[in-house]
């Protein structure tokens, strides 16, 4: 079995276009909020895709991805992504917060996986807030969460 680590301060997804002969690749970048076309002004890396390639989750440390109302910084902890390229315009999501969606992980969240159909997103974190805030132990090991993008 073969294990591959990509690790990049920015998430470049190339796809092919329609099937037709000597199509070129597209390059299409995913860290930027497609509400305000602010690029990440942090780094992004771990990303992972849907099967069908229409969403991608990855890790970002930046601070103009998410909503102004999560207060988050590029010295904030990491936080996972997700991004639907398959709808116009993109959407992207918060993906690493709490049930109610008020509140961004009070610590760094790694190792993002993603669900087939991309509705399913995987990742690791030793914040105290996720599920709910007071749910978790201080200085607790890191424990894996699942976030339901659709529910």
């Amino acid at each position: 079995m073969s294990r591959f680590v990509l690790s990049c301060s920015a998430v470049i997804i190339l796809s092919a276009a329609a099937p037709v002969a000597a199509d070129p690749l597209i390059t299409e970048r995913v860290n930027v909020n497609p509400v305000t076309g602010m690029q990440a002004d942090g780094a992004s890396y771990s990303p992972v895709l849907s099967a069908d390639g229409c969403v991608v989750a990855f890790v970002s440390q930046s601070s103009t991805l998410a909503p102004a109302s999560y207060g988050l910084t590029v010295s904030s902890p990491a936080q996972v992504y997700a991004v639907d390229r398959c709808v116009t315009p993109h959407t992207l999501e918060l993906v690493s917060v709490t049930s109610d969606g008020t509140a961004a992980a009070d610590a760094a969240c790694l190792a993002p996986n993603i669900s087939a159909d991309g509705r399913y997103v995987a990742f690791v974190s030793s914040a105290t807030n996720l599920p709910v805030p007071g749910s978790g132990q201080a200085g607790s090991p890191q424990l894996v969460f699942v976030r339901d993008r659709v529910a």
